[in-house]
């Protein structure tokens, strides 16, 4: 299967000459207009089956710009490569965008051979270390060979394959282990309701159409009404990844903005330079 990209461009005219150039190299591509639906399609249609192998994204869009997509794309299980473009480039904004873990940083107005270029050595990257961490799996795995074996003789089913990230493969989905702690069927804060047998939330006796992301940052912060969660905590609970903290307010404030714009805002507090709280706005008001 040809690689999949995704070209995020908010001038309708250069997205389209951009997915032009690559879908005549035998691309797959996909566009997005901005930096909210990048976001939505990097977090909500990623699976195993549907990966975006590279992202070239605009530098300036909007309210959400390249570099939280790219932060988005980076922390996802299988990373994409990403290649930055800008109209407004200087030696520092370079530096910055490497430093931010991108692969490449494109000045516009640039050839079409260029971003070929690019779009190229960033697949053979990628490619290079995927090979590089299966040949670190198979030299673990070889060495603890007699011990996986007598781990699987002992107990199968439970035995972690090869291919299982290690993030995940001996711990349970992070909203389990919140529901369980609070051995609850229902999380109430106000007029905000959770249910965490049918992952369902309702405001008002309204039911939200929520993204799995968003129920499991109001579940991580239903748990603890009243108290300011670090971001880091929350991306714990989000994606089972320890980041620094900058990188994890980048990662959910796409998703907080989100939120906000679904029921009342005011339940949802910014705690400066900590996290993010959940509270019941009439409470605090009465005290």
């Amino acid at each position: 299967m040809n690689a999949h990209v995704l070209v995020v461009e908010d001038e309708q005219r250069l997205r389209e000459m951009l997915a032009y150039v690559l879908e005549d190299d035998g691309y797959q591509v996909t566009q997005a207009p901005d930096g909210e639906t990048a976001i939505a399609l990097l977090t909500e249609t990623h699976s195993a089956h549907d990966t975006f192998a590279v992202v070239i994204t605009d530098l300036v869009m909007g309210d959400v710009g390249g570099i939280e997509v790219m932060n988005i794309a980076r922390h996802l299980p299988n990373a994409p490569e990403v290649i930055l473009l800008t109209g407004h480039g200087s030696l520092e904004s370079a530096i910055a965008a490497v430093d931010q873990k991108a692969f490449a940083y494109l000045l516009k107005p640039y050839p079409p051979n260029q971003l070929r270029e690019r779009v190229a050595a960033a697949l053979k990257h990628r490619a290079d270390m995927r090979q590089l961490l299966e040949s670190t799996r198979s030299a673990t795995d070889t060495a603890g060979k007699s011990g996986a074996e007598l781990l699987s003789t002992r107990n199968p089913e439970t035995a972690v394959l090869p291919d299982t990230p290690p993030a995940y493969a001996s711990q349970p989905p992070a909203e389990s282990s919140s529901a369980s702690a609070t051995n609850e069927r229902y999380l109430r804060v106000g007029q905000l309701c959770i249910d965490t047998y049918r992952h369902e939330v309702m405001f008002a006796s309204k039911q939200l159409d929520i993204t799995p992301t968003e129920y499991k940052i109001l579940l991580c912060l239903a748990t603890t009404p009243g108290r300011a969660v670090p971001f880091t905590e929350i991306v714990v609970h989000t994606h089972g990844r320890n980041i620094a903290r900058y990188e994890a307010k980048d990662l959910l404030g796409w998703h907080i903005r989100n939120l906000r714009t679904k029921f009342d805002r005011r339940y949802l507090i910014s705690v400066r330079g900590v996290g993010y709280m959940l509270a019941d706005p009439e409470e605090a008001a009465d005290h």
